[in-house]
């Protein structure tokens, strides 16, 4: 569990090199990072014939063992965390394919096993302030492994191609794309992860074709291993990650500061109370049936979510927030809605109690979620101090 691999099935190996022929790969060197038992470099070594250097590295011993039986490959045992990649990859032939599946763990999952086979640390995300040393400095750590030999790769003729979690692939190629790596094109082939691995996880393969002076910001994704057909390509647009780059310009113009001011997620059970309709001047109606008259100033003009999509929607309910922000106490109390009185129950009992000032929509102090009913004949508003 340490190591937090998965021993990629031969078949599956062999239809990922069988891709990259089709893609008129032909590598010069051959190096699989973490190689396991040795899948990936037999299928190289089926695929690419042409080609003279194969090289494997593996930690565990037994594994080595295994991977010595291929023919034409050199199986060094050694660490990924503790090789000098830089001095490795150097004087490589190119094209250089990089190719594998590291390990699909995470360095908290490791950390709370007490397992060692991590990466120095370092802010290679570059977070700033306390996200950099809470949970959002959790990573994936077959990411620093792609992020490290993408940089060691950047300037050369190169190809990495990878099995790991698809979150794991979209996190590389935004690194990448945001350092400015060289990358000519990328692409994510989906897999079936449950089929191969026994994994309930999103995976890909994920390829990366390097040249010097390139900098494509753009990858197409796949539906299988064996589909030329795209289903969608995600992008870097001004510096956000588009996971929809056809979508992203048909509403693009939606980006932006928008001029309002939103009140998003309001959510409660009153909406027979708290959501009303305009009947005209100050009248409106809400969903008990009941006219009211009510001042302006805590109502906003309110979409669902269905009706935002739709071309001139305009709001055709409001809802009251007397609140602005959760356990705030009803901005204006019983001067604002001018009530003698408000009936409140809790959920799941059935008694009612006059309270002298309307109830907060949530009250997270109490664990206590209130139902309101607002007696109409008392609704004569006054304006909120």
């Amino acid at each position: 569990m340490e190591f937090g691999d998965f021993q990629t099935p031969d078949e599956l190996a062999r239809r990922a090199c069988n891709l990259l022929g089709s893609l008129e790969i032909s590598p010069g060197s051959v190096v699989e990072p973490t190689c396991g038992k040795g899948s990936f470099l037999r299928a190289s070594e089926e695929t690419f014939s042409n080609c003279t250097s194969f090289l494997g590295f593996e930690l565990d011993p037994e594994y080595v063992e295994a991977a010595e039986m291929l023919k034409k490959s050199k199986i060094h045992c050694e660490d990924f965390f503790s090789k000098d990649w830089p001095a490795t990859l150097r004087d490589l032939e190119e094209t250089i394919l990089v190719i594998g599946n590291p390990p699909w763990v995470t360095n908290s999952a490791l950390g709370s096993l007490g397992g060692a086979n991590l990466p120095r640390k370092s802010n290679f995300q570059r977070l700033a302030g306390m996200d950099a040393i809470t949970g959002k400095s959790n990573f994936d750590i077959s990411e620093w492994m792609m992020v490290h030999l993408l940089e060691c790769l950047s300037g050369r003729k190169a190809v990495l191609a990878m099995l790991c979690k698809t979150v794991v692939a979209r996190k590389v190629l935004r690194h990448a794309w945001s350092r400015k790596f060289q990358v000519a094109c990328s692409a994510i082939y989906e897999i079936d992860a449950a089929e191969h691995f026994g994994a309930a996880v999103d995976a890909c393969f994920l390829v990366c074709i390097l040249e010097p002076e390139t900098g494509s910001m753009e990858c197409a994704v796949y539906p299988t291993l064996d589909s030329s057909s795209r289903t969608s390509t995600f992008a870097l647009l001004d510096g956000r990650l588009v996971a929809d780059l056809e979508t992203a310009d048909e509403f693009g113009h939606l980006y932006g500061r928008s001029p309002l001011k939103w009140r998003s997620g309001v959510k409660h059970d009153c909406t027979s109370v708290m959501e009303i309709r305009h009947r005209g001047g100050d009248e409106f109606e809400n969903g008990l049936g009941e006219v009211v008259r009510l001042e302006r100033t805590y109502l906003y003009p309110t979409l669902k979510s269905s009706e935002l999509m739709k071309p001139g929607s305009a709001p055709s309910r409001y809802t009251l927030v007397t609140q602005r922000w959760t356990g705030e106490d009803p901005v204006g109390g019983a001067a604002y809605l001018g009530l003698s009185s408000i009936t409140r129950r809790k959920v799941g009992s059935p008694r009612q109690h006059d309270i002298p000032k309307p109830p907060a929509v949530f009250d997270f102090r109490h664990r206590t979620l209130h139902l309101c009913s607002l007696e109409s004949r008392n609704l004569g508003l006054l304006q909120a101090p």
